[in-house]
């Protein structure tokens, strides 16, 4: 065996080697592609999520605010809170007379203006 065959053995050996190298190379390289697909596909389905939660969260919150104001601007017109606690009385009223006549006399104790103005028939 000459010098020049031996050369040429090795260059067949790493061309061999560089071939097989590549298609492992090219291999890997497609699942680590279809691996960042599936993750990208993941991904987005939990970016839709947030997106839809979000906007829950926003009609919600929206909601929340809303409500506060209202409840918020009812306690600084007292004749509107009036109006409403009159509204709940008469509600209590017509559902449950017994109870409501109940709650009355102990009222009574508490605001000396009605207890005053109840025994004198409402003068």
């Amino acid at each position: 065996m000459n010098t020049i065959d031996l050369l040429t053995g090795a260059s067949l050996l790493v061309g061999v080697v560089s071939i097989v190298l590549a298609i492992v190379a090219i291999s890997y390289a497609k699942s680590l592609e279809k691996e960042s697909r599936e993750t990208l596909t993941r991904a987005q389905a939990l970016f839709a999520e947030i997106d839809k939660k979000a906007a829950i969260f926003q009609v919600v919150t929206s909601e929340t605010q809303k409500q506060l104001l209202e409840t918020v601007t009812s306690l600084a017109n007292p004749k509107k809170l009036e109006e409403q606690y009159g509204q709940i009385f008469m509600q209590s009223m017509m559902s449950d007379p017994t109870n409501t006549q109940k709650m009355m006399e102990a009222f009574r104790t508490f605001v000396p203006g009605i207890a005053k103005a109840t025994r004198n028939g409402g003068e």
